[in-house]
């Protein structure tokens, strides 16, 4: 929400009388929403990763990791630091069209 305000007050700026086009909105909640995903991607994965525990646990297999600090080491040993953002591009797409709407109306 922060990125949003600071695009459209500082970058896409409003219109001579004030007013603020649908334009520049969809732009704005396209950019925020995929701005803030591509931050937020290695906490959306690491908790997707103690999400699938639950399910293993669940159909009584071992787990693969012992907590949340646990899965951060293992992708980042495993992937390096481009591991903690495996999968981003999906995600940064579905945000960035979900804040497009949700800012634009």
């Amino acid at each position: 929400m922060a990125a949003y305000e600071q695009l459209r007050e500082n970058i896409l700026g409003r219109e001579a009388d004030g007013s603020f086009p649908l334009w520049k909105a969809v732009v704005g909640g396209l950019t925020a929403g995929a701005f803030g995903q591509f931050l937020a991607s290695p906490t959306d994965l690491i908790k997707v990763q103690m999400q699938m525990e639950g399910r293993r646990k669940l159909e009584g297999k071992p787990p693969r990791v012992k907590g949340t600090f646990h899965a951060f080491q293992k992708i980042l040993t495993e992937g390096g630091l481009k591991g903690l953002w495996k999968g981003w591009v999906p995600n940064v797409q579905r945000a960035a069209l979900v804040n497009m709407g949700d800012l634009a109306t």
